[in-house]
């Protein structure tokens, strides 16, 4: 608890309430308002905020502008009010293909979403106000695609700077640049921030990314204009076909990155462009709908010309033979996907209008039609013959049999940071009560619950191996507190105190270790970790990168850990990384791309694309 001053009586915070924590300051509900509390206050923040509240402005009501102070037991301010925004996601899922596809969000509804944020960004400047550390982070989105403004205390106005930039979208004018010095960004800059972001949402890669052989910087590329685009950088294999854009967008496009113009982008432009992407039947790729027909099919991207190999790993590279098959394919999007203990591959999809499951095991198949159409915001999990539907913090639970379906349970789970947290083992399934976490088994048709552990109601988040071995962390306010569970009991985690706000957490199983990975933010640098720790909590191996740099850590997800050994995709092929040692099997490279979800299956791998899974197995 934190008892605090604000409008002159006081007020008592509960950490359950806590919504985020950023290397700069806690966010916590507060009786329908949100205090954001700073780590560390100062005299500097309070003068700021003091003026910022007394500008004489009027904003849009989707910008979360400071009401009133919120202040210690000593009268020091501590930070401010503000609107809560409820039911948003960051804009940074809107450049994540594996979200965009599951949650089926269409170029159309991207631009929905830009068209509001630009004429919100229009309304900003008019009242003399720069955005400075305009990213993707502090921009939001609600299910009508219609953007919410955050993290407004840190805007740029009269003599108050903008103390920070986030590295993929400041102005590469700025590298190199103490912002905290006196007030650098500008109209124009923020202009730049706005079109990496819908760059990067129209096309899934930054304008300055892929792989060139000798400027392997995303920065030095910026600082020479050298974009993605150019012939001897390697598109990466995830990204979209720029055809699919339109001419005029492309035209901005090129002067902003290449040109090194910072224009504004018409907000003509932009509504020109609503409703106005189609739907390749052949490719599941939206393209505009002016060009006729679909690039993506009718126009191959330039060769590579570049050996990608040589620039992911130059430790030790493989020619060993790759054996594949084909084991599902469907024409729409694959939702979800599991390889059982039992080697049965659970997957459901959406295709051709309806959303359906299917369960493989050996020559056999399984499917069902789960419902009519798909619905966003709904997570699956799958355990002995029952399949777990989460909406919210509501699961559902179909017990699959005999070629049949049949809703047997229904109970809920708290949330982590908007997210329902539940988990699936071989043949357990885990969910979160206000005080604990329970473990679950049907018996008899009937959901048998016993206690696991103690936890902290919508501040804890776990995540449990097929062997019911489980890693997790409370969060007390700013402090996260980290542990391993397993039949053998529970044991903290050391993982040392990182400044800056955790982005990104996903975890990996083994027999008796885990792979914990995180994505955090700090003072506008993105960086990628990974703890390998066994199940009595010690942790056996760690590493960090810089995200926007690391081909193998810019994506967290997806991976296989065996033993001490992570399985990485990427564009060049499976990386095994053993000791951070690498070894490139360069024969898998046809086959995946960085954003493959990697399985371990019978004696080889799964690679899961958005709507095919292929068996791979590698042979001298």
């Amino acid at each position: 608890m934190k008892t605090v001053i604000y409008k002159q009586s006081q007020q008592i915070l509960d950490e359950k309430n806590s919504l985020g924590v950023g290397g700069e300051a806690i966010v916590i509900l507060h009786n329908k308002l949100a205090f954001k509390l700073y780590h560390t206050p100062s005299i500097e923040r309070a003068k700021k905020l003091k003026d910022f509240i007394n500008l004489s402005i009027k904003l849009p009501d989707n910008v979360a502008f400071p009401i009133d102070l919120v202040f210690d037991l000593n009268s020091k301010v501590l930070g401010f009010a503000m609107p809560v925004a409820s039911k948003c996601k960051e804009v940074c899922n809107l450049s994540n293909k594996k979200y965009r596809t599951q949650e089926q969000i269409t170029s159309n509804e991207i631009i929905k979403v830009f068209n509001h944020m630009k004429t919100t960004l229009d309304e900003i400047h008019s009242n003399k106000l720069i955005i400075g550390d305009f990213n993707d982070l502090n921009v939001l989105f609600n299910n009508k695609f219609l953007s919410v403004f955050i993290d407004v205390d840190s805007y740029q106005f009269a003599n108050y700077p903008c103390p920070v930039g986030t590295d993929q979208f400041i102005d590469p004018n700025l590298y190199g640049i103490d912002l905290s010095k006196k007030p650098y960004f500008t109209k124009e800059t923020d202009w730049y921030s706005f079109a990496v972001m819908l760059f990067k949402s129209l096309l899934f890669t930054h304008p300055y990314g892929g792989i060139h052989k000798t400027c392997q910087t995303l920065f030095d590329r910026a600082q020479q204009k050298m974009t993605v685009f150019e012939k001897d950088v390697i598109y990466p294999k995830m990204a979209i076909n720029p055809d699919t854009l339109s001419d005029e967008l492309l035209d901005y496009f090129h002067k902003v990155f290449k040109g090194g113009k910072r224009i504004d982008l018409p907000i003509a432009l932009l509504k020109s462009l609503e409703d106005q992407f189609v739907l390749c039947q052949k490719c599941n790729i939206h393209f505009f709908r002016g060009r006729g027909q679909c690039p993506n099919c009718n126009k191959a991207l330039p060769k590579q010309v570049v050996d990608i190999s040589q620039i992911i790993t130059t430790k030790q590279v493989d020619d060993d033979k790759c054996l594949s098959e084909v084991l599902f394919f469907v024409e729409g999007t694959i939702l979800f996907s599991k390889v059982l203990a039992d080697q049965r591959i659970v997957v459901v999809e959406y295709s051709i209008g309806k959303t359906s499951i299917h369960i493989l095991s050996g020559s056999k198949k399984t499917s069902l039609k789960l419902w009519n159409g798909h619905t966003r915001d709904i997570k699956y999990d799958f355990f002995q013959n029952y399949l777990v539907v989460c909406q919210e913090s509501e699961l559902l639970i179909f017990e699959i049999r005999n070629d049949s379906i049949k809703a047997i349970a229904k109970t809920t789970t708290m949330l982590f940071d908007r997210s329902p947290v539940f988990v699936c083992s071989e043949k357990k399934l885990y969910r979160l009560t206000d005080k604990v976490l329970s473990v679950c088994e049907i018996y008899s048709n009937s959901l048998i619950e016993n206690v696991s552990i103690q936890t902290l109601e919508n501040q804890t988040w776990f995540d449990i191996g097929l062997n019911d071995l489980g890693i997790g962390f409370f969060r007390i306010f700013e402090q996260y507190h980290y542990f391993v569970f397993s039949s053998k009991g529970r044991y903290d985690i050391e993982i040392p105190k990182r400044d800056g706000k955790i982005i990104e957490t996903f975890a990996e199983f083994s027999k008796d270790t885990v792979l914990l990975l995180q994505k955090m933010l700090d003072k506008g640098r993105t960086y990628s970790y990974y703890y390998i720790i066994d199940n009595s909590g010690q942790i056996l191996e760690s590493k960090m990168e810089e995200s926007v740099g690391s081909e193998l850590l810019k994506n967290l997800s997806g991976k296989i850990l065996v033993g001490t050994t992570i399985i990485h995709s990427s564009d060049a092929g499976i990386v095994l990384e053993k000791k951070q040692q690498l070894n490139l099997k360069k024969e898998t490279a046809y086959f995946i791309d960085s954003d493959t979800k990697l399985s371990l299956y019978k004696d080889g791998i799964l690679a899961i694309s958005e709507n095919q899974m292929t068996f791979l197995r590698l042979s001298k």
